[in-house]
């Protein structure tokens, strides 16, 4: 196990120094934020999602209609009400915010691209996080039990080892009460 965590802005924080106390707010902290961080993946990727639907409805759907066909238009994501399309020349893209804006098919289509690239850019900066703060996680859960089921003759039950990273020794501890609690049984 390494006896480090890796904080946010790049320090560095000696697990074997922490009390229980300090590495489980440390543990809630990591899992505060790799919730949130995921959350924002998610929204991105339905962002990125729904550009990409975008962009299909404008490459597949205008190209083979023409003025003056019918179509649904969509009043919420439930309803849709009876129109006709009268110019396949342009479309209304919405910006962001609630805005709209009157561009060609071909601009259009170029400004969905540019999202969805600039959205899978960013989607894979937010993956290498989130797996940076997941691994960070996971050394602190492993430091957390090694604290817990740590024994020392002269610190007692639950104290880490001064000196120094944690001792393999204690992991054989460890081990064997892990192996415990997966063997009892209720009789």
């Amino acid at each position: 196990m390494s006896s480090s965590a890796a904080q946010p802005g790049g320090q560095t924080i000696d697990l074997a120094a922490l009390s229980v106390q300090q590495l489980s707010q440390l543990k809630k902290q990591l899992d505060s934020e790799l919730e949130h961080l995921t959350t924002s993946f998610q929204s991105l990727s339905r962002a990125q999602a729904k550009f990409k639907d975008c962009l299909k409805s404008i490459s597949d759907g205008l190209t083979a209609k023409k003025a003056d066909s019918p179509i649904l238009v969509p009043l919420t994501p439930s309803l849709y009400v009876p129109g006709r399309l009268m110019d396949v020349s342009t479309v209304l893209v919405d910006v962001g915010t609630g805005f709209y804006v009157e561009k060609s098919t071909a601009d259009a289509q170029d400004f969905y691209k540019r999202k969805i690239e600039d959205l899978g850019r960013n989607l894979k900066e937010l993956e290498a996080i989130v797996q940076g703060k997941g691994k960070n996680l996971s050394v602190v859960e492993e430091g957390e039990l090694h604290v817990l089921f740590s024994f020392d003759l002269q610190g007692g039950p639950g104290r880490a080892r001064e000196g120094g990273p944690l001792e393999l020794e204690t992991w054989d501890v460890w081990e064997v009460a892990m192996a415990g609690v997966g063997a009892r049984t209720d009789g």
